[in-house]
């Protein structure tokens, strides 16, 4: 995780290197002025008509070079590093959220990863900036102000009361903050519930009011705040203990100092100029104690966050991809096969085993199966949304693993009952046009047209210019199904595309509009390797070259296009 951390910094390191450089010219000049202070006070006592001049152009003059700092180091830590760093962190882990696994991405719930994620990135943004703004100007303060009290402090103070005082204080941050570790852990999980909750609420915000079940969903939301406020009272009461006894360590410190201080002054070797002026650096001293207690518990407050964000930022797809995989030879027409395959969702549940079939090129073939018996499965091992856990799959001659996996993502099209690309901003012209940016619009009007939803496109208000809302919300089962339909015949177009899947992409209309579509799309699938996946055969039976029935994660039987218009429809159900 520390590498992890390292790799996302490293970039910023000059902008760093070059900040903490300007803080500690500016924490000299704020130490320097304080003792500038003293001697102006010493030259008024002796000339105070010439000193008043004199101190008000000087004091001007210094606020202004230090407003001047301030402004320029503001404006360039947010030029190099703030913004810049919340930029390629979020580029970061968006581009690695692309990039994993189906099998990661149904592992948790998505709100609360979402939670995590910006949760975690606005704490490690906040907290690196902290550490270099206020790090080395506390390391800077202390350490002048340590030099230029050395003259007035006896070595009773450096061998045993500074010592004393520091390892007091700091182990009680330490004690302070490990306490605290439980409770702020079991308050971040708990916010990551909220995020999920609240999220998914949203989502299903129709079938939440349908079940009247707004009560019970409101009284988990306030279980879950009432457990973050809780966990959170229980830190705030081991703050406020330590706080105190830290409060006591710096009290005792400077109550000492003080003392030396004022004896000091009663033997005239020091003025009451000098006084004040070590008093200020006694309050520097003590101020950058605080300080350093202030960060450790911001620090410890931001790495639950920070850590939940490292963990997803460093995650591995399951997918292994080689880099040396060089572009695989794609043929006119594109077989696939299966080869004793095993899968499982989970462990020791199987859903597909020992699976053996085999494809020809440019065949059409229908599937069906009972739910759950692994025909959509199937699907999602040959455009490697998952990988087989024994057995392989081969498409085109060559096993999936071997393929660069954007290349046979390219090859393939899946339409998929719960499949579409839906943005809440997008209309559905853009929409449709998703997986072909570049596509016309007429061309988007005939896609349409084959996926029987241009008609009713045309009698919305705003006709193609309507947006389709988040996941689709603002449109019907049907005509979400159709939009995915015209999205994915457009990128059929490539000539690379040599695999149709089709996975009950009809399954929400009925069966009048299905045949229409079906006739519509099929004479675009010519010379293509099609799998279709239905639970109504009577849809494609007379399309498909064979049928292949699944029961219980393999293969139960196979009909030919003979035997198909031989047989019943309903045997099939009988048969498994």
């Amino acid at each position: 995780m520390l590498k992890e951390l390292q790799r996302l910094l490293s970039p910023f390191r000059r902008g760093f290197a070059g900040y903490i450089l300007l803080t500690l010219v500016r924490q000299a000049l704020v130490v320097g002025g304080g003792y500038g202070l003293v001697l102006l006070i010493r030259n008024f006592q002796q000339n105070p008509a010439r000193s008043v001049l004199i101190a008000f152009a000087v004091l001007v003059s210094y606020k202004l070079l230090i407003a001047a700092l301030d402004q320029g180091m503001g404006w360039g830590f947010a030029r190099h590093v703030s913004y810049p760093m919340f930029r390629k962190l979020s580029v970061d882990v968006f581009s690695k959220l692309l990039s994993l696994d189906q099998g990661w991405h149904q592992s948790g719930s998505s709100g609360a990863r979402r939670g995590e994620i910006t949760n975690g990135l606005s704490k490690f943004a906040q907290t690196s900036e902290s550490l270099a703004r206020e790090v080395c100007p506390l390391l800077a303060t202390a350490f002048l102000s340590l030099f230029l009290l050395r003259s007035y402090v006896g070595a009773t103070f450096w061998l045993a009361v500074l010592p004393a005082a520091c390892a007091i204080f700091f182990w009680l941050s330490y004690e302070e903050n490990r306490r605290c570790t439980e409770h702020r852990e079991a308050r971040y999980s708990r916010y990551a519930s909220d995020y999920s909750l609240s999220i998914e609420c949203m989502e299903m915000h129709a079938d939440v009011v349908r079940y009247n079940q707004q009560d019970r969903m409101e009284q988990d939301y306030r279980l879950i705040h009432q457990d973050i406020e809780s966990k959170g009272l229980a830190e705030a009461r081991i703050q406020s203990w330590f706080g105190f006894g830290k409060s006591s360590v710096v009290l005792g410190l400077q109550a000492y100092l003080l003392c030396t201080w004022v004896g000091m002054l009663g033997t005239h070797r020091l003025d009451g100029a000098m006084l004040v002026y070590l008093y200020m650096l006694s309050e520097q001293l003590c101020g950058s104690l605080w300080g350093y207690a202030s960060i450790w518990g911001r620090i410890s407050e931001a790495w639950e966050p920070i850590k939940q964000f490292l963990r997803i930022s460093s995650a591995s797809s399951s997918l292994t991809e080689h880099q040396t995989h060089l572009a695989v030879p794609i043929p006119a027409q594109v077989a696939l096969e299966f080869r004793d395959v095993e899968f499982g969702y989970r462990q020791g549940e199987p859903v597909l085993n020992r699976l053996n079939l085999r494809i020809e090129a440019g065949q059409k073939v229908g599937f069906i199966g009972r739910t759950g018996c692994g025909k959509s499965t199937l699907l999602k091992l040959v455009d490697r949304l998952y990988d087989a856990q024994k057995g392989s799959v081969f498409v085109g001659g060559h096993d999936v693993r071997n393929w660069p996996l954007r290349q046979l993502q390219r090859v393939c099209t899946c339409m998929s009952q719960n499949g579409g690309v839906f943005f809440s901003q997008a209309t559905l012209l853009d929409t449709i046009r998703f997986a072909r940016p570049s596509a016309s619009f007429s061309e988007v009007i005939r896609a349409a047209k084959l996926a029987c939803i241009h008609d009713e496109i045309m009698s919305l208000q705003d006709g193609y210019q309507t947006r389709a809302g988040e996941h689709g919300k603002n449109l019907s089962g049907g005509q979400r199904q159709r939009v995915a339909i015209a999205q994915a015949l457009l990128s059929l177009d490539d000539p690379e595309k040599k695999i149709v899947l089709l996975d009950e992409c009809t399954s929400n209309l009925d069966e009048e509009t299905e045949a229409a579509i079906y006739a519509n799309i099929w004479p675009l699938l010519q010379g293509k390797t099609v799998v279709a996946v239905t639970h109504r055969l009577s849809a494609i039976e007379h399309l498909v070259d064979e049928v292949v029935a699944m029961s219980e994660g393999s293969v139960a039987f196979r009909l030919n296009s003979a035997e198909i218009k031989a047989t019943s429809v309903d045997s099939y159900a009988i048969a498994i």
